[in-house]
C-alpha cells in the first residue's frame, strides 16, 4: 500500500458516553448533555 494523499481537518466530533441509567430515570436533557448527577459508576 502506498499513501498518495492526506487530508487533515479540525476535529468536530468525539465519543460521548451517555449515562444510560440516568437517562432511563428521566434525566433532563440540556443540549448535548443532561442535567443532574451521574448515576452509573
Amino acid at each position: 500500500m502506498k499513501i498518495v494523499d492526506v487530508i487533515c481537518s479540525k476535529g468536530r466530533t468525539g465519543f460521548y458516553f451517555d449515562d444510560q441509567r440516568a437517562i432511563k430515570r428521566n434525566a433532563v436533557p440540556d443540549g448535548a448533555t443532561y442535567k443532574g448527577d451521574p448515576v452509573t459508576d
